[in-house]
């Protein structure tokens, strides 16, 4: 399916600024709408300020929030430009990462940070979002090593239902890629060979859509450093983007922690294409 329609989470943080840019020449690129949206954190005043304070406080803290949404609304105007035949901006407000998955279900590709600034800690909210979004989220970092998408692409393949996933929401990137490697990483036991592995089958389907792709295969004593292992070759092979399934042992927030995906999703310099 292709690119028709874009999300792009505007939170204002570090970052903020490269992952607008980044959406916009992606919809650019794909004749798609770009939808910035910014999420106003829910005004949880204590009752006892409240009642210290006033609606002093409650109109400061409303003041503020119009102040931040105003900074992201011209983030968004300023570094959206390719794009800007075809743009919209949402300002909502609640819980960053349920507002974006509920806007994100309606569109075709959901771009966004590693973080929220408006959420407790800076709690990470890309793996909840890939979880429950429904739709290919591509994740950007904060400090990005790159420039380019979807130049040179590493696509990490296990044959799952998620990596499936993953290698057919991208098709629309992967068939104006220049190289494509398909990393099969095998744990404790013969690395299958290209020939007859399961590489084989996906470099032919990918070849029907006009996808010249390669295979790596990597034998690791055990499953830790898979993560390293991708961004290895990420490092190797100049790439910009990896595609890959998302995976979470739960459908609570925090089911990214510890998993490959949520490595990935904290420690990767390059953008990430991610589906569930």
């Amino acid at each position: 399916m292709p690119f028709n329609d874009i999300l792009v989470h505007v939170d204002g943080g570090d970052g903020t600024a490269g992952r607008i840019a980044m959406a916009a020449r992606l919809a650019a690129a794909h004749g798609a709408r770009l939808t910035g949206l910014h999420v106003r954190p829910a005004l949880d005043i204590p009752v006892l300020a409240q009642s210290f304070a006033g609606p002093a406080l409650n109109d400061a803290l409303t003041k503020a929030a119009d102040e931040s949404a105003a900074l992201a609304k011209n983030l968004f105007i300023r570094h959206g430009q390719p794009a800007e035949a075809r743009q919209r901006w949402l300002d909502a407000g609640g819980d960053a990462a349920q507002t974006v998955i509920a806007h994100a279900r309606c569109t075709d590709l959901a771009v966004v940070g590693p973080s929220d600034i408006g959420q407790p800690g800076g709690r990470r909210i890309s793996g909840q979002i890939v979880l429950e979004a429904g739709v290919p989220v591509l994740m950007v970092p904060e400090r990005p090593s790159v420039e380019t998408l979807g130049q040179r692409v590493v696509v990490a393949w296990n044959a799952s239902r998620e990596a499936v996933r993953a290698v057919h929401d991208a098709l629309p990137i992967l068939r104006t890629a220049s190289a494509v490697e398909v990393v099969i990483i095998v744990v404790k036991a013969p690395a299958p060979t290209a020939e007859s592995g399961p590489g084989r089958e996906l470099v032919d389907f990918l070849a029907q859509h006009g996808v010249a792709a390669t295979v790596k295969l990597l034998v690791l004593e055990d499953a830790y450093g898979v993560s390293g292992s991708i961004l290895a070759r990420v490092e190797a092979t100049g790439a910009d983007l990896i595609v890959m399934g998302g995976f979470g042992r739960s459908r609570l927030r925090e089911a990214m922690v510890g998993s490959t995906t949520g490595n990935l999703l904290t420690r990767s310099t390059v953008p990430l294409l991610v589906s569930h």
